[in-house]
């Protein structure tokens, strides 16, 4: 008995692909809530797409092909990207915290002001 599995296969990666995007897009908006800053989350947003059209270029690159678990792989990248970008993010976030208080403390109290301008 021959079936024709053509259309599970084809909606299955197109559901792929609508998981991709919205999962792109909600990791953004999570980053947006935690860390409040709409440039972390330009970052991050910018992140998800240059790994999967680089991964997209590897895959072609090595001559995979492009099926339901390598797509679903991509979706699973998505996560540790996001994974990545935050903890980098919250370094730099801390480093540049830390730098400031070393700074103002480097320089002293501020001088007195005599009341005149």
């Amino acid at each position: 008995m021959v079936q024709d599995q053509s259309r599970y296969i084809y909606s299955a990666l197109h559901e792929i692909n609508v998981h991709l995007i919205l999962g792109s897009i909600l990791a953004s908006l999570v980053v947006l809530a935690f860390m409040r800053s709409w440039r972390s989350t330009v970052i991050a947003a910018v992140a998800i797409p240059a790994s999967v059209i680089s991964t997209f270029g590897m895959m072609w690159v090595l001559h995979f092909t492009l099926n339901s678990v390598t797509m679903l792989a991509l979706v699973l990248m998505v996560g540790i990207v996001i994974d990545d970008a935050i903890v980098v993010l919250e370094n730099i976030f801390r480093f540049v915290k830390r730098r400031g208080c070393l700074r103002s403390r480097l320089r002293g109290p501020p001088p007195p002001t005599s009341g005149w301008p």
